[in-house]
């Protein structure tokens, strides 16, 4: 209905969603994630969506600090 209206869509999309203060073993976890997907975007020439994924990894140890 109307949040659909306003927003588009009901799924965040844009910077990186953090739950309340994840764990260290969970921020960890995604960051390999992450950076797995990185190697993989740069091996198959998709360097917008590794420049994205650089992104989020530098949030994510930003967040840990």
């Amino acid at each position: 209905g109307l949040f659909r209206r306003l927003h588009g869509g009901t799924q965040h999309v844009g910077k990186v969603y953090l739950p309340p203060d994840p764990t260290e073993a969970e921020r960890s976890e995604q960051i390999s994630r992450l950076r797995r997907k990185l190697t993989a975007a740069v091996e198959q020439e998709e360097f917008e969506r590794a420049a994205e994924l650089r992104d989020r990894i530098q949030e994510l140890e930003g967040a840990a600090q």
